[in-house]
């Protein structure tokens, strides 16, 4: 039965639900500004009806209203689209911002960069080679070293800078500014996983007691945002409803548990991040930690590789070419640029030749008859090859010892001869323990090396020479002469020894095609040492020669074609030299040679090897070696000192070779300057980017690189800049809390309060009627 009782009850839930639904919207429009907020909405439903039957009629009434639920209005779809794209959103954005950096510190272009610098100095060596009279001279050098001072001071400054943005930090040992930001972008992540799982026991706890944690879950939505935007984030509810968020694919939040990423230095400093609880290293994919990384190891790791590089080179190639010169003061070999510090213990990276090559352009095996005091092959001729006419007597009497046979060429009695056949090995006894050359001849011959392998060695008295033959044409064969303190001497790197091309031909052609990595050994009927159908092997690249054919440039050049990893180029001397190049950390790995070519220009010994270690550098011949730069070769450029306190040094004066060794001896005087010619050509000459590009246009191509990295992240930037703006405005249309839709609703639901009020009024009146009537 419907009584003024339920009348009160049924205003009072009207003045409780309108309250609540004041509260919510009161919620809305104070958040009405938080981008994190999802605008929740009152749902508002009828309480249970009651059933009537009376006399007077049946039916049901209503019993008035309740709040069934508090809505948080979200779109999943849209949601779930804004975690994917913030991943790239945030590699971008920090990538801007980055590269912007980047471009700050080369500050090009501009009066004050290193482009500047760099033309400034070769304008100074051009007004140098123009200068006339000696105070005219003595001021020009002033200007170059000034400018060559500037040029270094820059190149330094832009190099520590590039270390302290991300390389090893400053010279002092500190982080770098990149790592800097890892470890504090770390923190973050671990702070926002420990708040993850503080909020999903939160959320847990209020779903268990039948609330809706909406501001919970809006807080924790807000922080899988953030993380989105610093990497690789995913999000998935297991059907229990434990939430687990993972970070570049490893789990940092699950349930009521989090996971720390900790950090850690690498072997050159560098941080790198590993997961607290399974030890795996962190590897984003994306976000502006990926960001991070890329532009630490790669984009600032190249332009700190390629300033070092440039020094490198630049500071070898001007003091190689600057010690040719002459000073005012008449001195030479100096070095312009103050040589850079090597690794100790360091591999090689640099060998030069000690023979010089007056015309590397010529096909090395000419005329043998040429008279030219600077012909190629007569300098690479042993000196027990420059007579190679027959004897002063007609024949050898081969019934005679070693030492009592006239030889052109005397053998040292203590020697023995070692020949190597396909592997195996042949040792005499000393040349003195024989009765007479013909019982050392046929003991030769009677070996079973030698008769298993169809070789025999005959004296030819016509042309006082040993012959050896070679029936089998596949035998590999290498000849050397042990010393009696058995120490081993190729074959052809004897500089007095008895078997060599003076004394010995050999007449059927050795096999080429055989073992690559022995000795092979040919020599035609002149005496002179003929480079025939060989081949380099040079850190592992196979590089041919034929010296009817090929001269040493044609060879350098095939070198350089198969980017190997070290350069060949003739120097300004005329020496043949190998220099690594950054592809192999400026070491030269291995160098073999189954021919004679490096042992007759004094690089590395016949029929040996070096393979990198320090026991192999026994087999390189020169004496002129130097080893890999230090690391941090682009803070170690500066001018010398010694050009520094005496401007005269600059050697702008070219000098004349008189002994013909390819190194000038004899200035051509105050009054010229064809050296400075040359040092100011050099801008125009390609030694960089394997012999392809000028030092401007290798600094240049750097610059633009930098330039175009930088305008292409400012443009991804943008472009997902615009797309997460509309997806944000996407959001904010649904979750958004819109004013005028909340003071609508405040005036509705304080209007539907207000009459509830009324409303209970009313009963109240009618409840003090009927209590007037019972009294």
């Amino acid at each position: 039965m419907v009584t003024a009782f339920g009348g009160l009850s049924i205003g009072y839930s009207g003045l409780q639900a309108h309250q609540r639904a004041l509260m919510v919207t009161g919620h809305n429009i104070a958040n009405a500004g938080n981008e994190d907020y999802s605008r929740q909405q009152v749902v508002l439903t009828t309480t249970t009806p009651l059933g009537f039957n009376t006399p007077y009629g049946s039916g049901m009434y209503g019993t008035g209203v309740q709040v069934s639920l508090i809505k948080r209005i979200t779109d999943v779809f849209i949601d779930n689209r804004l975690i994917n794209e913030n991943k790239s959103y945030g590699y971008w954005e920090k990538m801007q911002q980055l590269t912007h950096q980047l471009e700050l510190i080369y500050n090009e272009p501009s009066e004050n960069g290193i482009q500047s610098a760099l033309d400034a100095f070769w304008r100074s060596l051009e007004n140098l080679s123009n200068a006339e009279g000696q105070s005219e001279q003595s001021a020009a050098r002033r200007l170059v070293i000034e400018n060559a001072n500037n040029l270094t001071g820059l190149i330094n400054i832009v190099y520590e800078q590039l270390q302290e943005l991300g390389g090893q930090g400053g010279f002092a040992g500190q982080q770098n500014a990149v790592d800097h930001e890892i470890a504090t972008m770390v923190k973050s992540i671990n702070q926002m996983a420990k708040e993850i799982a503080e909020l999903n026991k939160g959320i847990t706890a209020a779903v268990g007691a039948g609330k809706e944690p909406n501001d919970l879950l809006d807080r924790r939505d807000a922080l899988i945002r953030q993380l989105s935007l610093l990497g690789n984030t995913t999000v998935t509810t297991s059907n229990s409803g434990e939430t687990r968020v993972t970070f570049a694919g490893l789990v940092i939040a699950q349930g009521v548990n989090s996971y720390s990423i900790e950090t850690r230095q690498d072997a050159n400093g560098k941080l790198q991040l590993f997961h607290s609880e399974n030890k795996l290293q962190v590897l984003p994919t994306d976000g502006a930690l990926k960001a991070l990384f890329d532009f630490r190891d790669n984009i600032v790791a190249h332009n700190i590789d390629s300033l070092n590089e440039f020094v490198i080179t630049f500071t070898d190639i001007f003091n190689e070419l600057h010690r040719t010169g002459f000073g005012l003061d008449g001195s030479t070999g100096n070095n312009f640029f103050e040589p850079l510090p090597e690794q100790k213990n360091g591999g090689i990276y640099k060998l030069r030749s000690n023979v010089y090559i007056p015309y590397p352009d010529k096909p090395f095996n000419g005329e043998s008859s040429t008279t030219e005091p600077e012909n190629f092959e007569k300098r690479l001729q042993r000196s027990s090859t420059l007579t190679v006419a027959a004897s002063p007597f007609p024949f050898i009497d081969v019934t005679k010892s070693f030492a009592n046979a006239e030889f052109t060429n005397k053998p040292d009695l203590n020697s023995k001869i070692m020949l190597t056949v396909n592997g195996e090995t042949y040792l005499s006894d000393r040349l003195s323990a024989y009765s007479s050359v013909k019982e050392f001849i046929d003991k030769f011959n009677s070996n079973d090396i030698m008769l298993k392998n169809g070789i025999k060695l005959n004296y030819d008295d016509n042309n006082d020479k040993f012959v050896l033959t070679v029936a089998n044409g596949n035998a590999d064969v290498t000849i050397a002469e042990v010393d009696g303190m058995s120490t081993i001497s190729s074959f052809n790197t004897i500089n007095n020894g008895f078997w060599t091309s003076a004394n010995i031909n050999i007449s059927t052609p050795m096999s080429y095609n055989n073992i690559a990595d022995r000795a092979q050994i040919n020599s035609n009927n002149d005496g002179i040492v003929d480079f025939r159908d060989s081949r380099l092997s040079i850190n592992g690249y196979t590089i041919y020669y034929d010296g009817n054919v090929d001269s040493l440039n044609d060879i350098i050049q095939r070198i350089n074609n198969t980017n190997c990893g070290a350069i060949a180029a003739v120097d300004a001397t005329g020496r043949f030299t190998l220099t690594a190049t950054k592809s192999t950390d400026y070491k030269i790995l291995s160098i073999e040679d189954n021919g004679n070519l490096l042992s007759t220009l004094g690089i590395l010994s016949q029929g040996k090897g070096y393979f990198g270690a320090i026991s192999d550098e026994r087999n390189i011949i020169t004496s002129d070696v130097m080893r890999e730069p230090i690391k941090n070769a682009a803070f170690a450029f500066k001018v010398s000192e010694e050009i520094k306190k005496n401007p005269n040094k600059v050697a702008a004066t070219g000098g004349a070779d008189n002994n013909l060794d390819g190194i000038p001896d004899t200035s051509f005087g105050p009054g010229d300057t064809s050296n400075a010619i040359k040092l100011a050509n050099l801008r125009y000459n390609t030694y960089m980017n394997n012999r392809t590009n000028t030092f401007n246009d290798f600094y240049s191509s750097l610059i633009s690189k930098v330039a175009v990295e930088a305008q292409g992240a400012k443009t991804n930037f943008e472009t997902k800049e615009v797309l997460i703006t509309n997806l944000k405005n996407l959001r904010q249309s649904v979750s958004g809390v819109s004013l005028d839709e909340e003071f609508a609703n405040m005036i509705k639901f304080q209007q539907g309060y207000q009459a509830s009020a009324k409303f209970v009024s009313a009963m109240n009146d009618m409840l003090n009627i009927l209590m007037s009537v019972a009294r």
